[in-house]
This record gives C-alpha cells, sequence and structure tokens, in this order.
C-alpha cells in the first residue's frame, strides 16, 4: 500500500493506485418476482389497504376496481354514513349541493361563533341561516331581493 496516493487527511486514497477490492460492495440490480408482487397487490386492494402509487399504477388499479367493486362490497367495506341519519335529524335540504364556507375573522368573533353553534344545537350553516333571516328582517321588506 505504499505505492497508494494519500487524500486530503493523510490516509490512502481508496481506488487510486489502492489494492483494495470494493466490487463486493457495488449495487445490485434489485430482482422483482413481476406475479407474486401483483398477486400481493390484488390481495392487498381486495382487503382494502391503500398506498401511493404512480399514475400508472393508478390508471391500472382503476380499471381491476370497476371489476371488483361488488366483490369487495360483499366483504364489508367500510362506508361513510351521514351524522344526521345515526342522531335522527332530517335534513332541510338532502338533495342540494353542498359548499364549504371559509372565512377569516378576528379571534374574539370566531370564539363567539364557536359558541353561538354549540348553544344552538344545530349545525353551523342553520346558525348562519337564522343570522341571515333576522338581517333581512331587520332590514324591511325587499330587502332580500337586493341581495347581490
Amino acid at each position: 500500500m505504499a505505492s497508494a496516493e494519500r487524500d486530503g487527511f493523510g490516509f490512502d486514497a481508496i481506488g487510486k493506485g489502492s489494492d483494495l477490492d470494493l466490487s463486493a460492495f457495488e449495487p445490485k440490480p434489485k430482482l422483482i418476482d413481476r406475479a407474486s408482487a401483483d398477486a400481493a397487490s390484488e390481495v392487498a386492494e381486495s382487503a382494502g389497504f391503500t398506498r401511493r402509487t404512480s399514475a400508472k399504477a393508478e390508471a391500472r388499479s382503476r380499471t381491476k376496481a370497476t371489476a371488483k367493486t361488488t366483490a369487495v362490497a360483499d366483504k364489508g367495506r367500510k362506508r361513510r354514513v351521514n351524522i344526521n341519519d345515526l342522531l335522527g335529524i332530517e335534513d332541510r335540504y338532502p338533495e342540494t349541493e353542498r359548499a364549504q364556507l371559509n372565512l377569516l375573522a378576528p379571534v374574539p368573533v370566531v370564539l363567539r361563533w364557536r359558541q353561538l353553534v354549540k348553544d344552538a344545537s344545530v349545525p353551523a350553516w342553520e346558525v348562519l341561516e337564522r343570522a341571515m333571516e333576522a338581517l333581512e328582517a331587520k332590514s324591511g321588506p325587499g330587502a332580500a331581493g337586493n341581495r347581490s
């Protein structure tokens, strides 16, 4: 090793005239058993496991999912349940689309709003609806038609 070059720290430089063989540490290609991988994906998919995948794999799973929707539904897959149905509350607008309303307000106003909703024991949108109706009633007749 006396013929090896020295690096900046005074050690023998690896790969520059050194007789040290590092070929055993080179990365080796990873072999993938495609049949087993596809089988594992199908089992995971039917069990309801999800993972982040590439667009190509996602498109492939969509085509498989359309064929398996009835089989998955029969296995007791979890589904969304409307909380109003569980509580026995009737929705006044059952067929109406929903939209989210985000509002930036001072903290005291938000805290007051949350307290109003809590005290009313109804959904927040109903409190908003009542407040709008009260404002419209206070503005007098025809005020509701002048909304912009």
